[in-house]
């Protein structure tokens, strides 16, 4: 459920959208156009081990090719593994 409430509470902020980014020292998304987007929950099912990790790394996959930053946020120890798995052959990559 963290993705939820994450959501939720963004929604508070929302509205602060062209204010000054301290950690970037300028406008959030440098005065362009606004590039992020909330690709939804990837739909899992229980006791489906393989199918959910299959489905996890087409979707990040899927985010890849469309040249954007896939984000993970919550999810269970079994979930980085074919997040991670989809980045193979995309270069260097940081986990916070």
């Amino acid at each position: 459920m963290a993705a939820d409430a994450i959501r939720a509470a963004s929604q508070e902020d929302a509205s602060l959208i062209d204010r000054w980014d301290f950690d970037l020292d300028g406008p959030l998304f440098n005065g362009g156009p606004v590039s992020c987007v909330d690709a939804g929950d990837v739909e899992t099912v229980m006791d489906d081990g393989v199918g959910n990790r299959a489905r996890i790394e087409r979707k990040t996959r899927e985010v890849l090719g469309q040249g954007a930053v896939p984000v993970m946020i919550g999810g269970d120890d079994s979930v980085p593994i074919p997040f991670l798995a989809a980045f193979a052959g995309q270069g260097a990559i940081w986990v916070l």
